[in-house]
Parts: C-alpha cells; sequence; structure tokens
C-alpha cells in the first residue's frame, strides 16, 4: 500500500493506494486518523467548537465493547435530524463515534468565535469515526472503509464487514481531503 500526500494551497489530498501483485485475491481495509487541535486559539474552550456536516443526518453511534475493543450490537442516538455536533469531553467517554450510514461526504470542524476551522471531505469512505480522549485539546475525523470488528463475530476475515476485495494485479485508490479555512492560513 501507498499512501500519498499532496498539498494544493490550502488542501491536502492523502490517497491511498493499494496495488495487488498476488496471483490470488487480496482482502483489505484502510481508514485515517487525522487529529486536529481543538481549541485552536486562546480565547477558547473545547466546548466553542461543533462539527457541522453536510446534510441533516439521523445516525447512531455504533458503540464498542470497552473490554474488547470490538464492535457491539448497542446503538446509541447521536443526530435527530441534525446536522450539527457539539465538541465536548465527555462525549468521548465510551470511546469513539462510529458511524456507518451517514448522508454527509464532509464535515467541518468550526468554532462559535472564530468560524470554520477545516474541512474534512470522505464521499468514498462509507463508514466515519469521530475520536479524542476525554480529556485531550484535539478531535479526530477519521474516514474509513471499514471498521473494527463486531463482538459477534465468526472470525472470517473474507467476510468480515467492511472487508475490500482486490482480485490479482489489480490496483485500488481512495482519498479523502482536508482543507483549512482560508481564513486560519
Amino acid at each position: 500500500m501507498f499512501i500519498s500526500y499532496i498539498l494544493t494551497e490550502n488542501t491536502l489530498e492523502i490517497k491511498h493506494t493499494v496495488n495487488n501483485i498476488d496471483d490470488k485475491s487480496l482482502y483489505f481495509s484502510l481508514g485515517g486518523h487525522p487529529a486536529f487541535k481543538c481549541p485552536v486559539f486562546e480565547n477558547e474552550t473545547y466546548e466553542d467548537y461543533f462539527l457541522e456536516f453536510e446534510h441533516a443526518e439521523n445516525s447512531k453511534t455504533h458503540c464498542i465493547n470497552m473490554e474488547n475493543g470490538l464492535i457491539s450490537s448497542k446503538t446509541e442516538p447521536v443526530f435527530n435530524n441534525t446536522n450539527l455536533l457539539p465538541i465536548k469531553h465527555d462525549l468521548f467517554n465510551d470511546d469513539a463515534l462510529v458511524f456507518k450510514d451517514l448522508k454527509s461526504g464532509h464535515v467541518s470542524l468550526k468554532s462559535k468565535l472564530n468560524g470554520e476551522i477545516l474541512n474534512v471531505s470522505y464521499p468514498n469512505f462509507p463508514y466515519l469515526g469521530i475520536w479524542a480522549k476525554p480529556s485531550g485539546d484535539y478531535v479526530c475525523i477519521e474516514p474509513w472503509l471499514g471498521i473494527a470488528d463486531n463482538e459477534n463475530t465468526n472470525q472470517d476475515f473474507m467476510t468480515k464487514e467492511g472487508i475490500l476485495k482486490l482480485d490479482s494485479k489489480q490496483s485500488f485508490t481512495a482519498s479523502y481531503h482536508i482543507t483549512i479555512a482560508k481564513a486560519h492560513l
């Protein structure tokens, strides 16, 4: 796998390329883990920040079993026909928010005091994680092609949720983009 970082003006493209050089099929998944300082400015607090999604969402987070790190069958409501997610430290008390069915293909990190800070565009990534340590002054916006295994797994890697199959001698490419708001350059 190759990861390319391409900077064009105020946008960073993170491009993943997987080449199957084998004579048999390759099963894989991938995802990003970019973290962003939050708050950015001295006159702000963590709670001055929010995520604004492209569309109003009704998605739930798929909870993580904290004993084994696997996706549980439990879900928790996050959105109720809104595109805003306030950032607060206790949002991550139970680990990452894991979304499987967002309609949005991008999300902006915004400050109530200083406007849009950045935008993450992930149109070809069906899963999204939002995470931080509960005491951390950052937020991770993580585009994923797959997720952790389910706690009720049959342990068959080839049927795992989010696993992709790449035939022999084929290539696969997926990119996401991070754009810094020009006002903050």
